[in-house]
């Protein structure tokens, strides 16, 4: 199978590249190394091939391994610049792909990290998308063995909330102000309103 699609790649047909990025997960499971090198080589692709490869990728939850989201980070760091989300069939598109690494703790709120710069160049409506993911997926909580873990990623829920909001603060428009509204739903993870959140609400 590999072969077949490294052979019909090289003859410049794009049905391959869409189909390598939707089926990543089961290339990763049948051949970890081919498509891991795939992964690396891509960065060299012509914008055509590219899009179509990660627009692929994109309708897919990604995989939790340290390796793919390290091949996979310039890929990422790419469609943030270019403001692409490829969002498809699956309305959260990579989106959904950073909270899941936020959720995973590959990712949490630093200046060099990609959640950071996704949140510091996106539109109000993509980083709605985003928030609107996190809130959706509130029994993740429960999946954590206790209180301290609890704890922590409470605290990047609060951080995640007060960088945009500080991004947004001075915008008086409409799509900042039904983002800052829309980021009440982030309070799921809070058990109740406190002095260490009210000031967020």
């Amino acid at each position: 199978a590999q072969s077949l699609f490294e052979e019909t790649m090289s003859k410049g047909i794009i049905d391959p590249f869409i189909l390598q990025g939707w089926h990543y997960q089961q290339f990763y499971y049948l051949n970890k190394d081919w498509i891991l090198n795939q992964t690396k080589q891509h960065n060299e692709l012509d914008d055509k091939f590219w899009n179509a490869f990660m627009g692929g990728v994109s309708q897919r939850s990604p995989i939790s391994d340290r390796q793919v989201y390290d091949l996979m980070y310039p890929h990422y760091i790419k469609a943030i610049e270019r403001g692409t989300q490829f969002k498809g069939l699956h309305r959260f598109g990579l989106t959904r792909h950073l909270a899941t690494y936020l959720f995973w703790g590959f990712e949490d709120i630093r200046d060099d990290n990609l959640i950071t710069l996704f949140l510091g160049k996106a539109s109000p409506e993509l980083i709605k998308n985003l928030t609107n993911f996190i809130s959706s997926q509130k029994d993740f909580m429960s999946s954590l063995d206790n209180e301290p873990e609890k704890d922590a990623f409470r605290q990047k829920i609060t951080d995640l909330w007060s960088f945009i909001l500080k991004r947004f603060q001075e915008k008086d428009n409409k799509d900042a102000n039904e983002l800052k509204a829309s980021l009440t739903g982030l309070m799921v993870y809070f058990k109740k309103i406190n002095e260490d959140n009210v000031d967020l609400i």
